[in-house]
């Protein structure tokens, strides 16, 4: 797609706004429910609408002049074809977000991306003295907030201010960076690690992961303390419990979050105040057999906890854990992990799977490929789920197979999940590629 015909697409969408006697525009196939329902409007009508050559001049000229966000000199791709609708189209990606150890290097700028061409269509800089550390969506593609650390601050993920961005497309200001009035955290204290936006935009969950672990919902109209939750950590029972990878359910009444890495929990956000004794476990990651040593040792396709936290993501609907997962169904024989993809059979293979939260099985392999290449990753965690649709039919991650050194592939093939079918997607300018950095 040409940098003009990209312009006049962006800008029609404020020229719709205006208009009243339009055609109405052919619809798209229908939506797999999703937490961002819009897939992008197709033009192809326009040109049968506006017959005579000047009135399709004028709206050209003022479809440019419309365009508030400028090509940045490198064309984009066309846009794949989605197989379905309901993906959202906008993103806000954190490039250069590292966590090298506990040491943060937060990003110096948020980025908004379209999820189809890739087309970087806003930067917004972090204030003066901060750096963005973490984002999180609302469910409209148009609300995001992202949290900020001083300069400095040593730990990661240590946000003291939070910010909402919220996209206008049409408008003179496409992106627009507005602080909000949640209080800074007490030192010591609750220190939140992480954090989720509501579906509709009006709360902000905080959590701190341990020591102790707490919850806290905040109104991102007011910054008023809305509810609070903790664990008391006396005794044996909870010792070493940590929580974190809070979400939201579409009609924002529940929180699920992850515990000591091995429980998935929902919680109503109006009820009690202890985190544990007054959420209920919905899901608990199948047990996994021991593993010896070396990266081939055979397991079986699934959700695994294998050397590294797997990728999950509960739906809106709360029905469905969707898993990144891995397997190893054959030993390939010798070879250095350092290899390029060897000259063997498929040995391995990694995918996404999702499990019910009523009964915790295993419900759909929603993609699987196998592959002769070692996982750049752990063994157990060469996918990673970012985005899922409410009731899991759709999912937006990345699986990475082969080793840098192999010919040809790039090191993280990323796109869309559905029934078996990958669409590949243009990658987010992103370093580090997670739930943390890059939120739809």
């Amino acid at each position: 797609m040409t940098s003009v015909a990209d312009r006049t697409r962006a800008a029609m969408d404020a020229i719709t706004s205006q208009v009243d006697s339009a055609p109405p525009l052919p619809l798209p196939p229908p939506a797999v429910a999703g937490r961002r329902r819009r897939a992008p409007s197709p033009w192809r009508r326009w040109g049968l609408w506006l017959t005579p050559a000047a009135a399709a001049a004028a709206v050209i000229a003022l479809a440019v002049s419309l365009v508030i966000v400028r090509d940045a000199g490198r064309p984009a791709p066309p846009p794949p074809a989605i197989p379905v609708a309901g993906v959202p189209r906008y993103y806000v990606a954190l490039p250069g977000l590292l966590y090298p150890g506990i040491t943060a290097q937060g990003a110096r700028n948020a980025v908004v991306g379209d999820t189809f061409s890739g087309r970087r269509l806003a930067t917004v800089p972090a204030p003066a003295g901060w750096t963005f550390v973490s984002v999180s969506a609302a469910a409209d593609d148009r609300t995001f907030v992202v949290g900020a650390s001083q300069n400095g601050t040593a730990v990661a993920t240590d946000a003291s201010r939070w910010y909402l961005i919220r996209l206008t497309p049409g408008s003179a200001h496409f992106a627009t960076l507005r602080e909000l009035t949640i209080p800074p955290p007490e030192r010591p204290g609750f220190i939140p690690t992480s954090m989720a936006l509501s579906p509709d935009g009006t709360m902000l969950a905080l959590m701190q992961g341990m020591f102790p672990p707490q919850l806290r919902i905040y109104s991102t109209a007011t910054g008023a303390l809305l509810h609070t939750w903790s664990t008391s950590l006396r005794g044996t029972a909870n010792f070493g419990t940590s929580v974190f990878s809070p979400s939201w359910t579409s009609d924002g009444r529940q929180l699920a979050f992850q515990e000591s890495g091995k429980n998935i929990r929902l919680l109503q956000v109006n009820q009690g105040h202890d985190l544990l004794a007054d959420s209920r476990v919905v899901w608990s990651m199948p047990a996994s057999p021991s593993r010896p040593a070396g990266v081939t040792a055979t397991r079986p396709f699934g959700c695994s906890r294998d050397l590294s936290l797997p990728s999950l993501l509960v739906t809106g609907d709360g029905k469905t854990v969707v898993c990144g997962a891995s397997g190893v169904f054959r030993t390939p024989g010798s070879f250095s992990r350092n290899d390029a993809c060897p000259a063997i059979p498929p040995w391995n293979e990694g995918g996404v799977v999702e499990y019910s939260t009523a009964t915790g099985k295993l419900t759909r392999t929603l993609y699987r490929d196998q592959s002769n290449c070692v996982p750049i990753s752990s063994p157990a965690h060469p996918v990673e789920v970012l985005w899922t649709s409410d009731s899991g039919d759709a999912a937006i991650g990345y699986f990475q197979f082969c080793s840098l050194a192999c010919p040809g592939l790039p090191a993280k093939r990323f796109g869309l999940f559905t029934a078996g079918r990958f669409t590949p997607l243009p990658a987010p300018p992103t370093i580090r590629t997670d739930q943390t950095s890059i939120a739809w």
